[in-house]
């Protein structure tokens, strides 16, 4: 089998008839398989996928027993897939690229020493028809990257559905990334010790951002606090190979909070500020004596 769509679900029942879709208009899908791995959703979802893909070809659908959360449903996933490379889509994103598939397989025949490569993506917010491009590179058809780019930038791979792995990759990973809170930026940074990773700097596929979303839903400061404790688990997990760069990562975020910070305490201060000023300069002029107007 020479790729597995791998498609993670869990209560996506509002969106994911238009994911199927996506990966069905496919170019070349029938010699694709298609994995869909459901993290035992509690909605109409499984309903959905085995109305439109029960009698497909090449397919196989799985329910987890139980809720794995997303880090270890991703590793039980993977271990599902048979192809050589795994292309993931999460049931609240679409692809809007009929060739995506075979874009990515393409470039990973044809780039041998990569590990994995992914794409910019289109913002969707809840409801909005408006599509926002995130993060391409017009001027740069294909970018390659290494594992400390990612650590200093995870925009670079910022969404599970633009990725392509090289099964075999995923499998050299150490199991420790799947103990602790592992989306694909940390993934990502764990294939990528092994190989440069490509960026295909083509919009091909719609990252949705929901306010109920597993990510969306943390505030700023959650995320910031969030990132500064979880990198010293990767630069443990990493056996400290990247240890300079997770240390200047963590600098900045700290940097950022203290930032975020600044500007609310700022922002809280200001009423206040000015409403003092206002009584101070009325004070003042009560008590100053009116200069003499001069005929």
């Amino acid at each position: 089998m020479k790729a597995s769509i791998l498609l993670i679900t869990y209560n996506h029942e509002l969106f994911i008839a238009q994911a199927i879709e996506s990966i069905l208009m496919q170019e070349g899908i029938s010699a694709f398989e298609i994995v869909v791995s459901d993290d035992h959703s509690t909605d109409h979802t499984m309903s959905v996928v085995r109305q439109l893909l029960l009698n497909r070809p090449a397919t196989r659908i799985f329910s987890n027993e139980q809720n794995l959360g997303i880090t270890k449903n991703y590793q039980h996933s993977f271990s599902l897939c048979r192809g050589e490379y795994i292309l993931v889509l999460e049931g609240d994103d679409y692809w809007v690229d009929p060739l995506k598939v075979k874009t990515q397989v393409n470039f990973l025949e044809n780039n041998p020493g990569c590990v994995m490569c992914a794409h910019p993506f289109l913002i969707k917010k809840d409801n909005k028809d408006e599509l926002i491009p995130f993060n391409i590179n017009e001027q740069k058809p294909v970018e390659f990257f290494e594992c400390k780019d990612l650590i200093m930038d995870p925009s670079i791979i910022s969404n599970f559905s633009t990725a392509c792995y090289r099964r075999s990759m995923l499998q050299k990973i150490s199991p420790a990334t799947y103990d602790v809170v592992s989306y694909e930026w940390m993934i990502n940074m764990s294939v990528a010790q092994f190989g440069p990773i490509g960026k295909i700097n083509k919009l091909m596929s719609v990252y949705r951002i929901s306010s109920s979303g597993q990510w969306s839903k943390f505030s700023e400061e959650e995320k910031l606090i969030g990132n500064i404790n979880i990198l010293p688990e990767y630069d443990r997990i990493l056996e400290g190979r990247y240890h300079i760069y997770f240390e200047k990562k963590i600098a900045l975020f700290k940097e950022e909070l203290d930032k975020l910070y600044m500007s609310r305490k700022n922002s809280a201060r200001s009423p206040i500020h000015s409403t003092i000023i206002n009584i101070l300069n009325k004070v003042m002029h009560r008590l100053l004596p009116k200069k003499k107007q001069i005929y």
